[in-house]
C-alpha cells in the first residue's frame, strides 16, 4: 500500500491508491480502528473521535478497552456497549479481522453507531405487541357468552401483554352504588374479598370511579392515594394505573393493574386507549343484554297471543258442531217425552249428531295435521350421518359457548325407518337443553358428547351427554310432560314433541344423571337390515 501503487480511473489520469485510501477512511461513516497484538490504539478515523467523543491524537495508544470495555481481540462481528469520553453508553456493533502486516500482528476494526436501529428494532416490536394487546381485548370483547367471562380474558390480555403483576376490571351497579368486581387475573384471580364490592367514593377504585379521574403512579410505595403502601412494598410493586369506565360522560366501571416496572408513556397510552374500547364494549353488551330482554318478553308475549288464537280458533271451530249436537240430543229427550214418540224425528235426530261429531272430528284432525306439518316421510335414515348434520347445524353454539364436543358414534352406518327431518328436530331439542344446561356451569366444566351403539340386535340407541347443572331426581319423568318446566323463558313442549316423535316411531325417550354431574338423555328406535347393519 506504498507510494508510487497508481491506478487510472480515465485515460490520462493518474491516481495515488494510499491517498484513495486515505480519503476513504477520512470520510467513513463508521469507526474505522487499528489495534497492535496487546490491543492498543495504533490509529483511528474521524469517525471513531466523533462517536467516543475523543480527540483522534487522544485515542492513539489507549488500550481499546478504554471506549469498549469487552471488545477483545477475537474476529467476528458482535453486539456490545461502548463508553464515550463523558460516561455514555452507546450500543454499537463492532467488527473485528486479524492481519499481519510487514511480518507485524494487527488487528482492524469497525465500530457501528446502532442505537438508531435498537430504537427501529424496538419501535416495531412495541407497535406489534400494540396491536397484538388490542387484538386480543378486541376478540375478548366479542368471543364469549357472557360479560364477566369476556371481562376475564381482557384482564388476562393486559397481565400477558403489559407484563402487569395483575389486573382487575370492576363494573358499576348504579343502583346501589357499587363497584363489582368482574375480572381479576395475574398474581390475584379471586372475584370476593376487600375489593369484590367496592361503594363509590371508597378506597382508590371507588374514588376513580366518583371522580371519574385515572389515578397513574411509579412510585406506588411513597403515593397517598395507595391504600397499603407495606403491601406494595412487601409485593415489590412499582406502578398502578387506575381508569375509569366512561361512556358519554356515564361512569360504567374501572380497570386498574399493579406491576412490578414503570410503565412507559407508550403504556399509558395504550391503557387509556383500553379503557376506551372496554368502556364501549360493556355498554354495548349492556344494550345487547337489554335488547334480547325485550325479544324474549315479546317472543313470550308473542307465544301466548299465539297460543291464545289457536285456542280461540279451536273452540271457534268446534263450538258450531258440538252446540249444533246439544240441540239434537236436547229435541230427542222432549221428543221421548211424548206418548207417543215419533221415532222417525228422533232418528233423524241420532244421524244429525253423528254427523256433527264426525264434523267435529273432521276439524280435530285438520288442526292436528296442520300442527304436524303433514304425514311423516318414511326414508332409511343414516343415525351417524344425522348427527352430523345437526352437530354442523349448532356448531356456532358450541363455539360461542366454549363447549367441548365429542362423538362416540358406532362404527358402520346404522339406519332406521323415519323421517329424517323429525329425526334432527329431536337431536336439536336435545342438544339445545344440554347447551342452556352448561350454560350456568364454568367454561372449563363445558363437555357435550353425542354417541349412538348397536348393543341391542334390533334397536339403535342414541345418547346426548353434558356436563351441566342436571336435573333434580324427581323431576327425571316429569321433563316429558307437556307444558312442564324448569327454565324461567321455557315453554316445556321440546322434550314432549321429542317423546312423541320417538314413540311414533316405536322407540323410548328417557333421561338418567351422569355420576358426577350433568345428565344423559337417550333414546331408541328400530334398526333396519337394509342398508347394511352396524357392526
Amino acid at each position: 500500500m506504498g507510494k508510487g501503487r497508481q491506478t487510472s480511473a480515465e485515460p490520462g489520469t493518474a491516481l495515488d491508491l494510499a491517498e484513495l485510501y486515505q480519503a476513504a477512511v477520512e470520510t467513513a461513516a463508521d469507526a474505522l480502528l487499528v489495534l497492535d497484538e496487546g490491543g492498543r490504539i495504533l490509529f483511528a478515523n474521524p469517525a471513531t473521535s466523533r462517536l467516543f467523543r475523543y480527540a483522534v491524537p487522544e485515542l492513539i495508544g489507549l488500550p481499546v478497552t478504554t471506549v469498549i470495555p469487552h471488545a477483545g481481540l477475537e474476529g467476528g462481528v458482535r453486539e456490545l456497549v461502548g463508553l464515550a469520553r463523558d460516561g455514555e453508553e452507546l450500543p454499537i456493533e463492532l467488527s473485528m479481522q486479524a492481519h499481519v502486516v510487514n511480518g507485524r500482528h494487527i488487528v482492524a476494526g469497525c465500530v457501528r453507531d446502532i442505537h438508531d436501529r435498537q430504537q427501529a428494532e424496538m419501535m416495531r416490536a412495541l407497535l406489534a405487541k400494540r396491536a397484538l394487546l388490542r387484538t386480543d381485548i378486541g376478540v375478548a370483547l366479542t368471543v364469549g357468552e357472557t360479560p364477566q367471562g369476556m371481562l376475564q380474558r381482557c384482564a388476562e390480555a393486559l397481565v400477558q401483554h403489559l407484563g402487569a403483576a395483575f389486573a382487575r376490571i370492576w363494573t358499576l351497579d348504579d343502583e346501589r352504588g357499587l363497584l363489582l368486581l368482574q375480572a381479576s387475573a395475574g398474581q390475584y384471580t379471586h372475584l370476593d374479598g376487600r375489593h369484590g364490592r367496592v361503594p363509590l367514593g371508597q378506597l382508590k377504585i371507588g374514588l376513580i370511579a366518583q371522580e371519574r379521574t385515572p389515578v397513574v403512579t411509579n412510585d406506588v410505595i411513597h403515593d397517598p392515594k395507595i391504600n397499603d403502601p407495606a403491601w406494595a412494598a412487601r409485593e415489590g410493586m412499582v406502578a398502578f394505573a387506575g381508569h375509569p369506565l366512561v361512556v358519554d360522560d356515564r361512569v360504567v366501571g374501572v380497570m386498574a393493574l399493579f406491576s412490578r416496572h414503570r410503565l412507559t408513556e407508550c403504556t399509558l397510552d395504550d391503557l387509556a386507549a383500553i379503557a376506551d374500547v372496554i368502556a364501549q364494549g360493556l355498554e354495548r353488551l349492556r344494550a345487547e343484554a337489554a335488547m334480547q330482554a325485550k325479544q324474549a318478553e315479546l317472543n313470550r308475549v308473542a307465544r301466548i297471543v299465539t297460543m291464545a288464537e289457536l285456542l280461540a280458533s279451536i273452540a271457534h271451530e268446534v263450538n258450531q258442531p258440538l252446540a249444533a249436537m246439544v240441540a239434537n240430543a236436547r229435541a230427542c229427550k222432549n221428543l221421548l217425552r211424548a206418548p207417543v214418540p215419533p221415532l222417525a224425528d228422533v232418528q233423524s235426530a241420532v244421524e244429525d249428531i253423528a254427523k256433527d261429531g264426525l264434523r267435529a272430528r273432521r276439524i280435530i284432525g285438520r288442526i292436528h295435521t296442520l300442527l304436524e306439518q303433514g304425514r311423516p316421510r318414511e326414508d332409511h335414515i343414516d343415525i351417524n350421518a344425522v348427527v352430523g348434520e345437526v352437530l354442523e347445524l349448532t356448531r356456532h353454539q358450541f363455539v360461542g359457548k366454549r363447549i367441548v364436543v365429542q362423538t362416540e358414534l358406532a362404527t358402520g352406518r346404522p339406519y332406521f325407518l323415519g323421517d329424517r327431518v323429525q329425526l334432527q328436530q329431536v337431536l336439536l331439542n336435545l342438544i339445545t337443553n344440554a347447551v342452556e344446561a352448561m350454560s350456568r356451569v364454568g367454561e372449563d366444566r363445558r363437555q357435550l358428547t353425542i354417541g349412538t351403539t348397536c348393543d341391542e340386535p334390533d334397536h339403535i340407541t342414541v345418547h346426548v351427554r353434558d356436563t351441566g347443572i342436571g336435573i333434580e331426581p324427581q323431576h327425571l319423568e316429569r321433563i316429558f310432560d307437556p307444558f312442564f318446566t324448569t327454565k324461567a323463558d321455557g315453554m316445556g313442549i321440546a322434550l314432549s314433541i321429542s317423546r312423541t316423535i320417538i314413540r311414533q316411531w316405536d322407540g323410548r325417550l328417557w333421561a338418567m344423571p351422569n355420576g358426577q354431574r350433568g345428565t344423559t338423555v337417550s333414546f331408541t328406535l328400530p334398526r333396519v337390515t337394509h342398508p347394511p347393519q352396524c357392526s
